[in-house]
């Protein structure tokens, strides 16, 4: 994969960054966690191992919307896209996974091969637990979660 060509992520103004240092355990709650998003969340943290000489990854929320079928109303969703942080510039990995209104169900571009597919799933677990950190610091591991003032 030639990262020169990979895209940039968009930071949108509004975008809150955050350092994630990975705990051992999750709370349990936090799987399937979801609601609405109005801003950007940009997380840094380390990965559970080296991945060909990647220590760290970011994972980039950012507020959209799906429509199942004509009829249907629109639904808040969030995308969640990975990206190599400590690149200059950051640069998006290929595909992207979809928090989307049913929490039981994630939605993935299946048009990138393992092991990107597996790695989306996983930035999408991480930011399902980003999102009750944020929102439940009294019973989430919010103390693992630093903010990092934008720059």
């Amino acid at each position: 994969m030639n990262i020169d060509v990979l895209p940039e992520p968009i930071f949108l103004a509004n975008c809150q960054r955050y350092r994630l240092t990975l705990p051992e355990r999750w709370p349990s709650e936090a799987y399937g966690y979801l609601r609405e998003l109005t801003e950007q969340i940009c997380c840094e943290m380390p990965l559970p191992r080296e991945i060909g000489g990647v220590r760290e990854l970011g994972i980039l929320l950012s507020p959209s919307a799906i429509k199942a079928d004509p009829e249907a109303p629109v639904l808040p969703a969030i995308l969640v896209q990975s990206f190599f942080c400590h690149h200059n510039p950051p640069r998006l990995l290929p595909g992207h996974s979809v928090l989307l209104p049913d929490a039981a169900v994630v939605g993935l571009d299946t048009s990138v091969p393992e092991p990107l597919l597996s790695l989306h799933r996983w930035s999408a677990s991480v930011a399902e637990q980003v999102l009750f950190a944020l929102d439940h610091p009294d019973k989430s591991n919010l103390e693992h979660v630093h903010f990092i003032p934008a720059h």
